[in-house]
């Protein structure tokens, strides 16, 4: 139990972090992602022997699909809507994560981004086209809120 809180608690300041700097400067240093990814590994190999590779696997393909999302919409529309900070984070946050929770993972962090998009319509007085919006704050929220899903029932 002691490991679990320690790395969760690891977890959420990393997040933390990662939300105030993409609130400040729309960018979502690698250091930080890296750090995360590295945490996740270093967890499921000292508590699980086997689940390690599937892990990073699993990371791996979710970062590509989320990667093929932004390109996808790249193609669409002529515009970059979702940045390359939070593809990397979108795959670290997967290490931690069991693959059966990744799909309301990403719900959960969509809903959330879509709920503040709209506040801040609201407060903009409808008008929100030239805004940029960050979305690691919500992908981290996220992360946690499956991670303690997961862990705490």
């Amino acid at each position: 139990m002691l490991i679990e809180a320690s790395f969760t608690a690891f977890l959420a300041t990393a997040l933390a972090a990662v939300a105030i700097h993409d609130f400040r400067h729309m960018r979502v240093p690698d250091h930080f992602t890296i750090a995360i990814a590295m945490a996740g590994t270093l967890y499921w190999a000292l508590t699980s022997s086997g689940l390690v590779g599937p892990q990073l696997f699993s990371g791996a393909t979710f970062g590509g699909a989320i990667w093929m999302l932004r390109m996808a919409h790249q193609g669409f529309t002529g515009r970059i809507g979702l940045g390359l900070g939070d593809v990397k984070l979108s795959a670290a946050g997967a290490i931690w994560l069991n693959p059966v929770l990744l799909p309301l993972f990403l719900f959960t962090a969509s809903l959330a981004g879509l709920a503040y998009a709209s506040a801040m319509i609201v407060a903009e007085g409808g008008n929100l086209r030239q805004k940029r919006i960050p979305f690691a704050p919500f992908l981290g929220a996220s992360i946690l809120f499956c991670w303690l899903l997961e862990r705490w029932p």
